[in-house]
C-alpha cells in the first residue's frame, strides 16, 4: 500500500520534465510542443492544493511556456483565473510570487 507522497512522485516527475524542457528551449526546439494539452494539464496541476511542490512546477512551466514559446499566450491566458484564485488562497510566499510572475509576463504579452 503506498502512502499520500508516494502517490505524487510519477505526477511531480512529469512535471519536472516539462519544467526542464520549456526552460532549455526555445521556439525552433519546441516547434512541436503540445501547448493546447499542455496548458488544461498544467492547470490541473495547479489544483493540486495538498502539494504544493507540484502546483510550484506547474506554475514555472507556464511562465517558461511563456518566455519560450511567446504565442503559447493565447492559450495560457486560460490559466490566469487558476493563478490568479491561488494568490489569494495559498499561504506559501514562493507560490504566490511565482503565480504574480506568470501573470505579469501574460499582463506584458496582451499589455493589461
Amino acid at each position: 500500500m503506498c502512502d499520500e507522497a508516494e502517490k505524487y512522485v510519477p505526477v511531480s516527475g512529469i512535471a519536472v520534465i516539462v519544467l526542464q524542457m520549456l526552460v532549455m528551449g526555445n521556439e525552433e526546439t519546441l516547434v512541436g510542443f503540445p501547448v493546447k494539452q499542455a496548458v488544461p494539464a498544467l492547470t490541473t496541476l495547479l489544483h493540486m492544493d495538498n502539494n504544493f511542490e507540484i502546483m510550484h512546477h506547474a506554475c514555472r512551466a507556464l511562465t517558461y511556456m511563456l518566455d519560450a514559446l511567446p504565442r503559447s499566450s493565447d492559450v495560457v491566458v486560460d490559466a490566469v483565473p487558476v493563478l490568479l484564485d491561488k494568490v489569494v488562497v495559498v499561504v506559501v510566499h514562493w507560490l504566490i510570487n511565482c503565480n504574480l510572475c506568470a501573470c505579469a509576463e501574460l499582463s506584458s504579452e496582451y499589455r493589461i
